[in-house]
């Protein structure tokens, strides 16, 4: 399976060092995103819930009980 890779981190130089004003934070984010883009980062929203939707039917059919079948294909369980 393939991982999404997150937008690197822009962290201040030290590890203590206060973060800048909510506006310089923002634009920052923005900043690391397009980069991250330009690189070629991530996936699209259908890959992703393709990804999705394929790990959610192998495990629903890991977990779907096996139904027991008699003569005809038809369930052996009555009711």
């Amino acid at each position: 399976m393939t991982t999404t890779p997150h937008p690197p981190p822009d962290l201040p130089a030290s590890p203590g060092a206060p973060l800048e004003s909510e506006a310089e934070f923002v634009a920052r984010g923005e900043a690391a995103i397009a980069r991250w883009r330009i690189e070629g980062g991530g996936i699209s929203v259908d890959e992703a819930i393709a990804q999705l939707q394929a790990q959610l039917d192998a495990a629903a059919a890991r977990y779907r009980p096996a139904v027991a079948t008699g003569p005809k294909g038809r369930s052996a369980h009555p009711g």
